[in-house]
């Protein structure tokens, strides 16, 4: 057989069901191997749509996302997408195809550094150079990808590999997890200085999160009177949806990161955002993280970084955490409240007759919509999205991420269609990012998967035209704005559902009635252009 077919079948072997994959010259082998495979390809419009897509299948169901890309500017469109993926700590393995190896530093069609440029947006990348080792290279990429700090690793496949007969021999060895280090002294360390804590704050990472059991440990550790706070916005402290978080932070006495980045989104640890006399721990899987407090932190009570795995950490931590003190209580409380602050104006304000819609109206339409348990939230970038990120709770949600991207709801609501096969599924984007990969949703028409795209149309660039105002003045905006178009005839064409909505009943019948049309449905609201919700 093929190496192609040799990849195919190893794969499947790993229990991948979807490849989410664009056409080109150097993956057409693959492409082959699929017709006697039962992994779906799922055909996208655009190379970053496919990693994207992989990104999301990452997040949503902690299996590594496949996504395959052909080789130079194919390769190359998949490059931000990968950082997204890299950011979010999302599992995802990148396949892309390159010039043959026969042919490589000659001036080959396409060819390009790409193992190079791949490596500075992903968990690791290299070239497979021995066709017979492939099945061995992808079950190495998966474990890299899912082990430790999830995130993408690229596989560089030649072309002329792809085509070249191996040995039939798939005997695939067990995915090694990482080992594990004694986390003994570390966890007594911090139980004490929990006890001995007045105001003890722990914060998890993306990954950490998305563990199955994050909210289980949040549960036991709330019944014990300790706060633990999951950070995946771009906005970090000043995440609306974490409500008034950053005066909580500036209060703690004790934090402890599990796998929680001590960088931009904690304002690298200056002042007034975390104080001197904070105790700070730190638990993560890499030392250049580690490193990163070092440096950052250099004025902080750095008490213990410990290199080891924070999912282990945090559950030792909630199994064996004492109840504190009934005089200690009043930290949790304030804590929840804090978090779960949301200003009365966002419920009260109501757009006037003939005026576009406010954010928060539409926010509010969508949380009573999505009730289910099954719901999944898509949140784009942007300040429209930003409100639906304060706003909207669900259980399972994928967002923009610490990444700050724009453009990827389309894609993100395919994979989530895919994992969710039920689920009631709105992804919500301004209409700048809307531009970016709108024909993804002919690939939701293709493949019947739909979900309903709710675009926040402001006619502008909300974010940087806020930016203009702000920092130059009101006189000085320019260039950012755009046509109230009708996005969602746009979305009809490909043959897809689509509605303009200009008042708060209509967008509550839209829903009803994109849902009930079950094709991919576009919703063009008509918004004003505020600024994004902000609480400090």
């Amino acid at each position: 057989m093929r190496s192609s077919d040799a990849l195919i079948q190893t794969l499947a072997k790993l229990g991948t069901q979807y490849i989410f994959a664009l056409s080109g010259n150097q993956v057409m082998p693959i492409f082959d191997a699929c017709q006697d495979s039962d992994i779906k390809l799922i055909h996208v419009r655009h190379e970053s749509s496919a990693v994207h897509m992989a990104d999301a299948w990452g997040r949503l169901t902690g299996q590594p996302g496949v996504a395959l890309v052909p080789a130079g500017p194919g390769f190359a469109n998949a490059l931000s997408a990968s950082y997204v993926a890299q950011m979010a700590e999302s599992p995802v393995v990148i396949l892309s195809g390159s010039a043959p190896l026969s042919t490589m530093g000659r001036g080959a069609f396409q060819e390009m550094a790409q193992v190079e440029m791949a490596t500075a947006v992903s968990k690791s990348a290299w070239m497979v150079t021995d066709p017979e080792r492939v099945g061995q290279e992808i079950p190495r990429a998966f474990e890299i990808a899912a082990n430790g700090r999830p995130g993408p690793v690229h596989l560089v496949l030649p072309f002329d590999g792809l085509e070249q007969n191996v040995s039939a021999d798939l005997n695939l060895g067990p995915i090694k997890n990482q080992s594990e280090t004694d986390l003994t002294d570390w966890i007594d360390e911090v139980l004490c200085s929990i006890a001995a804590a007045k105001r003890p704050l722990l914060l998890a990472g993306p990954a950490v999160m998305r563990q199955p059991n994050f909210w289980l440990w949040a549960e036991q550790l709330s019944q014990s009177g300790i706060p633990l706070i999951g950070m995946e916005s771009p906005r970090g402290v000043n995440d609306p949806a974490l409500g008034q978080f950053a005066t909580i932070l500036q209060k703690a006495d004790l934090l402890i990161l599990l796998g929680k980045k001590l960088d931009f989104t904690l304002k690298m640890g200056e002042p007034p955002f975390l104080t001197e006399r904070v105790k700070l721990y730190q638990i993560d899987f890499d030392d250049a993280v580690l490193n990163l407090s070092k440096g950052n932190g250099e004025r902080l009570n750095l008490a213990s970084l410990q290199t080891g795995n924070p999912y282990r950490a945090l559950q030792e931590i909630a199994n064996n955490v004492q109840s504190r003190p009934e005089q200690q209580a009043d930290w949790f409380d304030a804590v929840q409240t804090a978090i779960g602050y949301q200003p009365q104006s966002w419920f009260k304000s109501r757009s006037g007759e003939g005026e576009p819609l406010q954010a928060s109206e539409v926010g509010q339409v969508i949380q009573s919509y999505l009730t289910d348990e099954e719901a999944v939230l898509i949140a784009d970038g942007g300040e429209f999205s930003q409100w639906m990120q304060a706003l909207v709770k669900t259980k399972h949600r994928v967002i923009n991420g610490p990444s700050g991207s724009i453009g990827n709801a389309i894609p993100f609501g395919l994979a989530a269609r895919l994992a969710y096969p039920n689920a009631k599924i709105v992804a919500c984007m301004g209409d700048g990012g809307f531009g970016f990969i709108p024909f993804e949703m002919d690939t939701a028409v293709r493949y019947d998967l739909p979900f309903t795209l709710i675009i926040g149309n402001d006619a502008r660039w909300n974010a940087e035209l806020q930016i203009q105002k702000r920092n130059y003045g009101a006189d000085r905006i320019r260039d950012v704005m755009l046509n109230r178009t009708n996005y969602d005839q746009v979305v009809e064409a490909l043959g897809g559902w689509g509605q303009t909505v200009t008042t708060i009943e209509a967008l509550q019948q839209a829903l009803i009635d994109a849902a009930q049309s079950g094709l991919p449905a576009c919703i063009n609201a008509h918004i004003q252009g505020e600024a994004a919700p902000k609480l400090s």
